[in-house]
């Protein structure tokens, strides 16, 4: 069963229910369409270019877009700006630098979060050893991108 936290402590989640044969509850098959519809599982979305590092675009609506990033080691997301939406990444896995602009670089790893406010410099490149994966958010939507050189 899945559960949420409220006030009161946990309580069972009236609408989804966790059972072998996947998400079911309130409203049927319609409901389970609408619920999956929200659902992503980003390791299964993971897509590699030997070129170049990889966008793969997960969900755009009228607020918001989400992104997969993949990078092979020594790839990169050049350098860039939004003048009117912020940047979330959420790295999910490996290592590499990022840049805040001004030739400032600090480390990104798995498991960390890097907001880029409007306007904001930002890219990175993956110089770890490994495979770079991170999800991009970016709000609001649509989003403008302006290339540093």
């Amino acid at each position: 069963t899945t559960f949420v936290v409220t006030q009161g402590g946990l309580r069972r989640h009236p609408a989804l229910v966790d059972k072998k044969a996947g998400l079911s509850g309130g409203g049927g098959q319609g409901r389970r369409r609408k619920v999956m519809e929200r659902l992503y599982n980003l390791g299964e979305m993971k897509a590699f270019r030997a070129d170049q590092g990889n966008k793969v675009e997960v969900y755009g609506s009228k607020a918001s877009g989400g992104a997969l990033w993949c990078l092979e080691p020594g790839q990169e997301v050049p350098a860039h700006y939004h003048p009117g939406a912020d940047d979330v990444w959420v790295v999910l896995e490996g290592e590499g630098t990022y840049f805040l602009g001004e030739g400032e670089k600090v480390r990104l790893k798995a498991g960390m979060v890097a907001l880029a406010p409007a306007g904001a410099v930002h890219g990175m490149v993956n110089d770890g050893e490994g495979r770079f994966v991170f999800f991009a958010v970016q709000a609001p939507f649509p989003v403008e991108t302006v290339w540093v050189e």
